[in-house]
């Protein structure tokens, strides 16, 4: 009698079971890990970790999700651009194409915008780190604390 005599046959269900099984503990493990990986890159961002969290002007980290945005006091303003500085000192240089839109409690222009105003820029960011306006938001100045 040979050592394979005893053995019971595997049968091609029991392979299917096997293989199912397989997949579904991978496919769980994948879901997992992809879970866990967003988990980290989320916290990263939220850190200023990655790329484009440290766009916002704000002392607050994360900022403008795609790094097309700003916010800051409008310090040097012409006809083209204007730049601000951000709260951490920074400046970024925001570009004003003729049909940006600037809003503030009525419907403005860039005509409106003066040094010295607090504005939330939207728009693209650019390859040299500048701004593209599409939208401005006028901010209220506010009373500093004496």
């Amino acid at each position: 009698m040979n050592n394979y005599s005893s053995m019971k046959k595997i049968t091609p269900a029991t392979i299917g079971i096997v293989l199912a099984l397989l997949i579904a503990v991978g496919g769980v493990a994948f879901y997992g890990g992809m879970r866990y990986g967003q988990s980290r890159r989320d916290a990263a961002f939220v850190r200023g970790q990655l790329p484009g969290a440290q766009f916002m002007g704000s002392t607050t980290p994360g900022g403008f999700a795609r790094g097309g945005g700003t916010s800051g006091q409008i310090t040097t303003l012409d006809s083209g651009s204007m730049t601000l500085t951000l709260r951490d000192g920074s400046t970024k240089t925001v570009t004003l194409p003729d049909a940006v839109a600037v809003s503030k409690t009525v419907a403005g222009g860039v005509s409106d915008l003066a040094t010295g105003d607090q504005v939330v820029v939207t728009g693209t960011a650019n390859a040299d780190g500048s701004v593209n306006a599409t939208a401005i938001q006028i901010r209220p100045t506010t009373p500093s604390a004496q």
